[in-house]
């Protein structure tokens, strides 16, 4: 396998340059603050978010299975194909491949349970000014993964975030 050059492995985050495969496996409880009656009152439109920030990886391509032969190429801005993307809800059924090409690309699934129907949606962030706290560096260029919402109060539910780190090529027709 073909190493990242040390400039592009000083930007991958410290804790993804040594992992090739991760999972994880979250149960949320909707009684987790004690009853959709707290809840409610305490978090508006609560949210799930999984997500790998990266920064200024210019270039770096996104293809998802939902969204047919569009493609995302990260340049710091949101292209019409890249806004038509991010309309289009995630189905059951789903992956998402990230890849620099120099050496650092992601493979994601989301997975629920069954009759599970939180909507589920594309992160796609591509902006070299916008800021989210705490980062190391500002920046979404990109910001890449799945968001849920609709996240139901007094019910427990289950997803699994399905994440592989590789130095792969997912888009070897370059």
């Amino acid at each position: 396998l073909a190493r990242a050059p040390a400039a592009e492995a000083r930007r991958a985050p410290r804790a993804v340059e040594r992992l090739e495969r991760e999972r994880l496996a979250e149960p949320l409880d909707g009684d987790l603050l004690g009853g959709p009656g707290i809840a409610a009152t305490v978090l508006r439109d609560p949210r799930a978010r999984v997500s790998v920030d990266g920064h200024d990886l210019q270039g770096a391509r996104l293809r998802t299975s939902w969204t047919g032969e569009r493609e995302a190429v990260v340049d710091g801005r949101l292209s019409d194909t890249e806004r038509a993307m991010l309309r289009r809800p995630v189905p059951a059924e789903n992956w998402l491949r990230f890849d620099t090409g120099r050496g650092f690309a992601l493979l994601a699934r989301l997975h629920f349970a069954e009759g599970f129907d939180t909507g589920a949606r594309l992160i796609y962030q591509d902006d070299p000014d916008l800021e989210e706290t705490p980062e190391r560096f500002p920046g979404q260029q990109p910001n890449v993964g799945f968001e849920m919402d609709r996240i139901p109060f007094g019910e427990r539910f289950y997803f699994l975030a399905e994440l592989h780190f590789s130095e792969k090529n997912y888009f070897p027709e370059d």
